[in-house]
């Protein structure tokens, strides 16, 4: 079973990153318009949840800078989903190759190459969509999403590791 679900979560994340690097002059803040109307729709308002939050008012200046740089507000969305996106591709294929394979090490350096080079791949198909560009900005940025993945493995195998040989 557990096979399955790092297959489906591995295609479902897959595909997604290939629909969204598909899509010609792609803007984030429309999308993410769409996700805020989707959820009042559903009774969830994420300006009152944001509200709550303790530093929300020490972030007003960083907020009102955003809001009158509409650019800049979307260069960082569009960045922060480069790293979210590959983070969690990078989980996946993890979660996969560990199904079928028992070495840490080994699931770790593979996973690192596959999702690297998946990060390479993902820009050159982007720099064939009109609208689109391939930049090696962005590789960076995805690699960055892969070292947080990997390293939040490793902590998390570093901890197994540990209550193992204390119990």
């Amino acid at each position: 079973m557990k096979k399955l679900i790092a297959w489906v979560m591995l295609i479902f994340v897959a595909l997604s990153l290939w629909y969204l690097s598909s899509q010609p002059n792609l803007l984030a803040i429309p999308v993410l318009k769409k996700v805020h109307y989707f959820l009042i729709d559903h009774g969830i308002n994420a300006k009152v949840l944001l509200a709550k939050i303790e530093y929300s008012e020490k972030l007003r200046p960083i907020y009102d800078v955003l809001r009158q740089h509409p650019n800049l507000s979307e260069f960082i969305v569009r960045k922060i989903a480069h790293v979210v996106v590959f983070f969690v591709f990078t989980i996946s294929v993890f979660l996969l190759l560990g199904s079928y394979l028992k070495r840490f090490y080994s699931v770790f350096v593979l996973t690192g190459l596959i999702t690297l080079g998946v990060a390479v791949i993902d820009e050159i198909h982007q720099s064939f969509v009109p609208g689109r560009a391939g930049k090696w900005l962005d590789v960076g940025i995805d690699s960055l999403g892969v070292i947080l993945a990997l390293v939040r493995l490793t902590f998390t195998e570093l901890i197994n590791n540990f209550r193992q040989k204390n119990n």
